[in-house]
């Protein structure tokens, strides 16, 4: 074993990651040290016999001591790093350094109530969809994620996985496979996940589930017991879905006359967004018939507003179908 030199390292180390691509070309030597030295610091070396020279992370407003970091696979300068409540990217190996937590500390329950947020972040991940290049974060609530590009807009990422403290998380390209490692809940991986990295979270509903021409009834409501589920009821039967990993609410009536009613009676259906500077949203598509929409509050303490779409449809005859819209405070 070679020990290895790095000029002023005289705390802990919290942080490691070696190994590194650019321009085509593999470094395996590359390698990047987290410490708490002066509060938080990076060294990187670029050569095995190389010293760790430190980086600018320090220097840079609110940044703290580096809890993880993760590397571009093909590009090693280019790096993000998640502290106890913040996620810094840098560019150019250090030298600048990026704030894109955004409206991430905004998505953990913790947050709320809490007027000096504690230690909420744990991990960093990262990998692609597509073209798309997905940053992916573990810590109390969940994984959470920003695709680069979105306006550091961050959204819930992985139905199922549990609403807890996420320890570590890893995305393994060749096995195109995301694994969470969470306190209590043990290990948890969504498989194919370059499908999904940077998919809205989309809930698809659609009516004339017992027939042709039903008149179907919608009702999205969150749930009594747990808010932080949706209950959807179509024609009088319920299923569940976790409401924070949904961005995006689609109700297609298909044919016959349709009602879909939204109820804030156990709170608003907020839903997160996808970014781009596009909001969250719930849209009704009735199909041919008389459709109508109806925002209700049933019971319990009064909401504030909120904005859904809606739409109707033109259908290959060429009829117009209108949808109609009701408010209802019950």
């Amino acid at each position: 074993m070679i020990p290895v030199n790095v000029p002023n390292l005289l705390k802990t180390v919290t942080t490691i990651a070696y190994g590194g691509r650019q321009a085509g070309v593999d470094n395996p030597d590359v390698a990047w040290i987290g410490t708490t030295s002066a509060g938080g610091q990076f060294f990187i070396r670029t050569t095995a016999a190389g010293a760790f020279t430190a980086t600018n992370y320090a220097a840079f407003a609110n940044t703290d001591t580096p809890q993880n970091v993760v590397l571009d696979p093909e590009n090693w300068q280019h790096a993000f790093v998640v502290d106890a409540n913040s996620v810094f990217v840098t560019e150019d190996g250090g030298n600048i350094w990026t704030d894109i937590t955004g409206n991430l500390l905004s998505l953990i329950p913790a947050v709320q109530g809490l007027a000096a947020p504690g230690n909420l972040l744990n991990t960093i991940a990262f990998g692609t969809d597509g073209g798309a290049q997905v940053v992916l974060v573990g810590g109390v609530g969940g994984v959470f994620r920003n695709v680069l590009g979105s306006g550091n807009q961050w959204s819930e990422y992985g139905a199922g996985i549990p609403n807890a403290s996420v320890r570590d998380i890893e995305y393994d390209r060749r096995s195109d496979t995301l694994e969470a490692g969470i306190l209590g809940r043990g290990a948890w991986s969504v498989s194919s996940a370059r499908n999904t990295l940077a998919a809205t979270g989309a809930l698809q509903i659609f009516g004339d589930e017992n027939f042709v021409g039903q008149d179907d009834t919608i009702l999205l409501i969150r749930d009594a017991s747990n808010p932080s589920l949706l209950d959807v009821f179509l024609d009088g039967d319920m299923e569940q879905f976790q409401l924070s990993v949904i961005q995006q609410i689609s109700v297609f009536g298909l044919l016959g006359s349709d009602t879909l009613i939204v109820d804030s009676m156990n709170g608003l259906i907020s839903l997160a967004s996808p970014g781009f500077g596009f909001p969250g949203r719930i849209s009704f598509d009735g199909g041919e018939g008389t459709d109508s929409l109806g925002l209700h509050q049933t019971g319990g303490d009064l909401q504030s507003s909120d904005s859904y779409s809606f739409r109707g449809m033109t259908d290959p005859t060429g009829l117009s179908v209108r949808v109609g819209l009701t408010i209802q405070d019950d």
